[in-house]
């Protein structure tokens, strides 16, 4: 769904949606937080060039929704958006190599963008670790662990889909963020959206100290 369409799937709720998450994988993890989130400033990856990815980067780095870095974590989740009118989530498994698209069209992901995201997260890796020996977080002589190849995985069949004339794209990639963070099965579907929907306005409205 376009982020234009309606107030309540605009960037900034998806980014407000997924501060919560943060706040939730920290409070499980005090000690060490082992996954990240990137806010919707990077979801127009898909219809840029590689020079604009680029220059997102100090920009994404800096927007990690955790105080760590990328070889600390264990997975890292952000939102796409293709066209300016479908939002799909992405899930990197940093110690797995893997990439998952969580997309609730069920239609798989061109290549070309694949090859953009991958290319993202090429760069990305390479400004944490950066920025890691720069505060001394790791030993100066170390060498970068950078992920060269990844499995791309499109779990098509076990997604929930939405409804062919339905708009709610977003409100997906919300929910589906919540539940795998929660380490709970994907089951629901279309026919739940409006009951979701309730419960999501309850928990950012319960939450507003934290996305103000």
């Amino acid at each position: 769904m376009s982020s234009s369409e309606t107030h309540w799937t605009t960037d900034s709720v998806l980014d407000s949606w997924f501060s919560i998450l943060f706040s939730f994988a920290s409070l499980q993890d005090k000690q060490s937080c082992k996954v990240a989130f990137l806010s919707s400033i990077i979801s127009s990856i898909p219809s840029i060039d590689n020079n604009t990815i680029t220059n997102l980067i100090s920009c994404a780095f800096n927007d990690f929704y955790c105080f760590n870095y990328w070889h600390f974590l264990e997975f890292l989740y952000f939102p796409l958006n293709v066209n300016e009118n479908h939002w799909f989530l992405v899930r990197v498994g940093i110690h797995t190599k893997t990439i998952e698209i969580f997309d609730s069209t069920g239609i798989s992901l061109e290549v070309q963008i694949q090859k953009k995201i991958i290319f993202f997260l090429k760069n990305l890796q390479q400004a944490s670790w950066e920025a890691a020996q720069r505060k001394n977080l790791v030993s100066p002589d170390a060498k970068p662990s950078l992920i060269q190849k990844w499995t791309l995985k499109q779990p098509k069949d076990k997604h929930p889909k939405q409804g062919k004339k339905s708009l709610d794209c977003a409100y997906f990639v919300m929910q589906t963020a919540y539940l795998l963070l929660r380490g709970e099965e994907l089951k629901y579907g279309q026919k739940d959206m409006l009951d979701i929907k309730r419960e999501m306005i309850g928990i950012l409205l319960a939450n507003m100290e934290l996305v103000t």
